[in-house]
């Protein structure tokens, strides 16, 4: 009996320390996933480097799927977001947002339609939009945005 309960103690000892060590290597494994900055760029350049690939990105961005179900429905969402700007932000923040957004769905829309005067539409929309992104001067940037509600208008 003796001889019975040691084996069966050595077996749970055993399969214990199977269990640790298959915990231990998913845990390595996990850590080993994480991705790490390249520690040859500075913050800055790392920061600059960021800047540049997003100005490229933005003139060339595009959605796959619309989370709005019509252009119509995406005009009138934006118009709305454009009259009123959220608590919890500024316009410094908000107009470039909107901006950014208008541009991309635009683009998203041109490849939706083949009606030359929609098309033209979206394509000024799109530029006012990467406008509104590139413009620091918040005076302007308002400005913009007017012109951006009376294109939309257009759409309605």
């Amino acid at each position: 009996m003796k001889k019975y309960l040691l084996s069966f103690g050595a077996l749970i000892v055993t399969i214990s320390l199977i269990a640790m060590i298959i915990i231990s290597f998913v845990n390595d494994d996990q850590k080993g996933n994480a991705t790490q900055p390249d520690e040859a760029f500075s913050k800055n350049e790392a920061i600059e480097k960021e800047e540049v690939v997003s100005e490229q990105t933005l003139e060339t961005s595009t959605i796959e799927i619309s989370e709005y179900a019509s252009m119509s429905d995406w005009v009138k969402n934006t118009k709305e977001s454009l009259k009123e700007i959220p608590e919890d932000t500024t316009k410094e923040n908000h107009y470039p947002h909107m901006g950014s957004s208008a541009s991309i769905y635009a683009r998203y829309y041109l490849d939706q339609t083949s009606d030359s005067r929609i098309t033209g539409l979206l394509e000024e929309i799109n530029d006012v939009g990467l406008e509104i992104t590139a413009e620091p001067d918040i005076t302007k940037q308002e400005g913009l945005i007017d012109e951006l509600v009376e294109l939309l208008e257009q759409l309605s």
